[in-house]
């Protein structure tokens, strides 16, 4: 792949990279690249040890040529195979990498619907959570949590009023026609809220020796 610049545009022209020829593969060209550098690098060992044998017979010394002759040969075929080996490596994985590429485009679309699950309460539990929120609203929080504080804030109206007439059935607040809440401890009012039983029907059941069913009450807008 070739980029150059154009004068006019001063944008880069992008060419597309040489393709090899019909039944080649670009593994095959880097492996012939390998067996030239080879065949250099021990032309260059041979003419150095030409040197190096005629330097040895004019001083004298005993040159062993067979030996280098087979160390050149070695050191040769080492470079052009790890020339050959670091390239043949690199394409593979290239070519690995597009038969992924290809495969993952070949591949139909699917269209996943993001379908939002939505968790829905049930009405026992739904109380139950509200009546908490209230208990900590006016414990910890130190407001009054009256019905605008409350509603929609915490619960819905029809949800209030239940909490509400339950809140008066464990003694936290005080009974009718009074208004607003008793001197009850934040943790006997959590451990009585916790023992009530709620159920679908907007009613709940105390324990008081035995389950006493109480209706919620219609009335109640503190």
């Amino acid at each position: 792949m070739t980029i150059s610049f154009s004068p006019k545009s001063h944008e880069p022209e992008i060419s597309p990279p040489v393709q090899p020829r019909p039944g080649e593969r670009p593994v095959d060209w880097h492996a012939r690249i390998g067996l030239v550098l080879a065949i250099c690098v021990l032309a260059v060992e041979v003419a150095i040890i030409g040197l190096l044998t005629r330097l040895a017979t004019w001083l004298g010394w005993d040159f062993p040529l067979a030996d280098a002759l087979l160390l050149a040969v070695a050191v040769a075929m080492a470079v052009g195979g790890l020339y050959g080996f670091r390239w043949t490596r690199k394409n593979v994985l290239r070519l690995w990498t597009h038969e992924d590429e290809d495969r993952e485009l070949a591949r139909p679309v699917q269209e996943v619907e993001h379908v939002r699950e939505v968790e829905v309460i049930p009405s026992g539990d739904a109380l139950r959570l509200a009546g908490y929120k209230i208990l900590v609203l006016h414990y910890v929080q130190g407001r009054e949590a009256t019905r605008p504080e409350c509603v929609p804030a915490i619960c819905t109206d029809p949800a209030w009023r239940t909490v509400n007439t339950a809140l008066r059935t464990i003694h936290a607040k005080k009974p009718l026609p009074g208004r607003g809440w008793t001197a009850l401890p934040f943790a006997e009012a959590l451990t009585a809220w916790n023992e009530i039983a709620f159920d679908e029907s907007g009613a709940f059941m105390v324990w008081h020796g035995q389950f006493v069913r109480f209706d919620r009450e219609e009335g109640s807008d503190d």
